[in-house]
């Protein structure tokens, strides 16, 4: 059902999203990324933000690098993944990568996301939501396809 403005309503809060914990994931990123845990904590829910957005959104929306990372690392555990997705959006939410061979929308899926973000989340977003400056620059999963129809 959408709400407004190519938005769906999601089965839960944000509040329930971002209460959910993982912290061996949150571990594994302070070890692969040298961080502290408070910094690692905010990547996590970030990531965790980005894929309520990835329910919510009518089109695909992209991550950039940073919440790439926290997707795919969380992505990994698979079983943990996998019942996050059902009991908080009621479905899986695949990761898409962009086709290499497709033609590229270069920085349109992660405009969405940011302009989402701002509309669902506020103006205040962490320094993870940065995405490149650079016209000529993609997002790692640029239009990967991360809109709820497609993740049923």
């Amino acid at each position: 059902m959408i709400v407004s403005d190519g938005v769906r309503r999601v089965p839960c809060s944000l509040e329930q999203v971002i209460g959910y914990r993982h912290p061996v994931l949150v571990r594994r990123f302070q070890e692969k990324l040298g961080i502290s845990q408070e910094v690692a904590e905010q990547l996590f829910d970030d990531t965790k933000k980005f894929m309520y957005l990835c329910a919510a959104s009518e089109e695909p929306i992209s991550p950039n690098e940073t919440l790439d990372f926290g997707w795919h690392e969380f992505i990994l555990f698979t079983e943990d993944y996998a019942d996050f997705c059902q009991k908080h959006f009621g479905h899986f939410i695949h990761h898409r990568p962009r086709n290499p061979d497709a033609p590229s929308n270069k920085r349109e899926g992660g405009r969405r996301a940011v302009k989402l973000a701002r509309q669902l989340l506020g103006d205040n977003l962490s320094g993870n939501w940065a995405y490149p400056l650079s016209s000529e620059a993609s997002t790692p999963c640029d239009s990967c396809g991360c809109m709820a129809d497609c993740n049923g």
